[in-house]
């Protein structure tokens, strides 16, 4: 038994060489490499050979001793950084989020496709729940599409196979809440709701959400994202403000106390959004990708420290290309102005840094995989103006992603492989 121990430490001590030269691998392609060490000197000494006594003790006490996730990786309660390069500022202070547990289950993924008999009472439910007495077919195509009798919502079903997702996708063409950026902002000026009653108002709109899920089969999803929207209408082939406000539920899965956030090549993974107008009106579901989850019996066997994660991460970061151009509402001569030699400038301000699952199939296409743990990193990007000499100009910043806090990257928490975003 003890040489089998001794048999699986060494096979360890291979697995971490392997990594270490995976993640030099992957940082080459993201950025050029550095004379920084990627793996932190605690990786080296795991290769240092182990006395018997020691491996035995080590076995005897594992359950005793064991640590959790946060101490096996060396994950710090707070991530501090402040770089600056030519085009970005990358800066954070922000807690860790780790499960508070001392292993990482292995999970199992089997992409699930919609029966006729499933989609049937789906579209039984959304008729009840959005009150009209039919569904009118508007297109047998696939997705199969069709409209209310007043023509106020339209509902699009797919089955999902290799070519296509399973999704459940109910809106109203003639309203929308504005998704791009430049009119989708958080501007509550207009909004006649307290901010007590908006309060009340998302907790009586979650608890209508979480029912409707669970009606649907989808009891392991939790709220990720809450977006006040301002509504428009279509009007003469043209859209325009509203007045109106809605509130966007945005939803994850959350297994074993880890939120789902990314998925490789292939199919995303599953997620679900609600729009709900001020007077509770329902507006749109969009339920789209679909997996089967299953917990074995085996479990993560080996993560890299978090000091060698967070460094591929910021390569990546200070890498990004920067377009002057990008997502600024006002003309840059404008905003420059009295500012000879402005220079275009982003700041990216991490706001979350967790410790989740990514979804991996094992082949292009296929239809089974696993759950992957990975670190996810979101953050806030803005757009400013240096002199020549670096120093940040008095001009106001502009928001590239509405001040909206989004996913920039995911790191594979076992291997440093970099997934981007979805």
């Amino acid at each position: 038994m003890d040489g089998g121990i001794d048999l699986k430490k060494k096979q360890t001590v291979k697995r971490a060489a392997f990594l270490i030269g995976a993640i030099l691998y992957t940082l080459a392609g993201c950025v050029k490499q550095t004379d920084t060490p990627i793996v932190s000197e605690t990786m080296e000494g795991a290769q240092e050979p182990q006395k018997e006594e020691s491996i035995q003790g080590e076995k005897k006490g594992m359950l005793a001793n064991a640590k959790e996730v946060r101490q096996q990786a060396d994950v710090p309660e707070t991530y501090t950084l402040e770089i600056p390069s030519e085009d970005i500022t990358i800066m954070g202070n922000v807690n860790v989020e780790t499960p508070k547990k001392e292993r990482i289950p292995v999970i199992e993924v089997q992409y699930l496709s919609y029966t006729e008999e499933e989609l049937e009472a789906i579209k039984e439910l959304l008729k009840e729940e959005v009150g009209i007495t039919e569904w009118s077919p508007k297109s047998q195509d696939n997705p199969e599409t069709y409209m209310s009798p007043d023509q106020t919502y339209t509902l699009s079903l797919a089955k999902g196979n290799k070519q296509e997702l399973p999704m459940v996708w109910l809106s109203c063409p003639g309203i929308s809440d504005s998704s791009n950026k430049e009119d989708g902002t958080m501007d509550l000026s207009g909004f006649s709701m307290s901010e007590k009653e908006r309060k009340a108002f998302q907790q009586e709109m979650e608890s209508k959400a979480k029912h409707l899920m669970e009606e649907m089969g989808m009891k392991d999803f939790h709220l990720e994202e809450v977006r006040w929207r301002q509504l428009s209408v279509s009007k003469d082939y043209s859209w325009s403000l509203s007045g109106k406000y809605g509130l966007r539920l945005y939803y994850r899965r959350r297994v074993e106390d880890m939120m789902l956030v990314h998925s490789e090549w292939g199919y995303p993974a599953q997620y679900v959004e609600f729009l709900y107008k001020e007077d509770g009106t329902l507006l749109s579901v969009k339920n789209i990708g679909r997996e089967e989850l299953r917990v074995t019996s085996e479990y993560a066997e080996f993560l890299l420290p978090f000091s060698s994660v967070s460094q591929v991460f910021e390569q990546c970061m200070k890498t990004r290309p920067i377009n002057p151009e990008a997502d600024l509402k006002s003309d840059i001569s404008i905003l420059t102005e009295g500012y000879p030699g402005a220079v275009p400038h982003d700041y990216l301000t991490i706001t979350e840094v967790k410790l989740a699952y990514g979804l991996e199939y094992g082949e292009a296409g296929g239809r089974t995989g696993k759950l992957v743990p990975v670190w996810a990193f979101y953050g806030r990007e803005e757009r400013g103006f240096q002199d020549q000499n670096g120093v940040e100009l008095m001009i106001p910043r502009t928001s590239l992603n509405g001040g909206k806090s989004e996913l920039l990257l995911v790191v594979n928490a076992q291997n440093g492989s970099v997934y981007g975003k979805e």
